[in-house]
């Protein structure tokens, strides 16, 4: 069993990703194989139990868990390198991005950072930026 902030994840023989950043409002599981069952930590009336290919994102504002299709290879991307972001917002996709290269953000104009952003990147990509950026 793994309890995040916001949800119950029973894990039942599987391969998943589960995505719990603190600073962020959402919290999400993402099934590549197996079962495994999702609760809301502070509603544990309110279950799922995802199959391969599906994913449940919770919304701590509106105490939501919502369920629905992925595409698994997007979803695991981060293993082979690459960067996935789908239903995060600008902030907190870049915050991610920096973190995991060891980079900090300063916003100069914080307008546009709660649009949502949805994008995939290669790890090729991500290393040939990585490489120019730090000559």
């Amino acid at each position: 069993m793994i309890v995040t902030r916001d949800l119950v994840v029973n894990v039942l023989g599987t391969s998943f990703n589960l995505e719990a950043y603190p600073e962020e409002k959402m919290t999400r599981v993402s099934l590549t194989s197996g079962k495994v069952q999702v609760a809301p930590k502070q509603n544990n009336f309110t279950k799922t139990i995802l199959e391969p290919g599906q994913a449940a994102s919770y919304f701590r504002e509106d105490s939501l868990l919502a369920t629905y299709s992925i595409d698994t290879t997007l979803t695991a991307a981060w293993m082979q390198g690459g960067f996935t972001a789908n239903q995060l917002t600008v902030k907190d996709a870049f915050t991610r991005l920096c973190e995991r290269s060891g980079y900090e953000l300063n916003w100069e104009n914080e307008r546009h950072l709660q649009k949502e952003l949805r994008s995939t990147f290669q790890n090729k990509l991500l290393c040939r930026h990585s490489m120019t950026s730090a000559t």
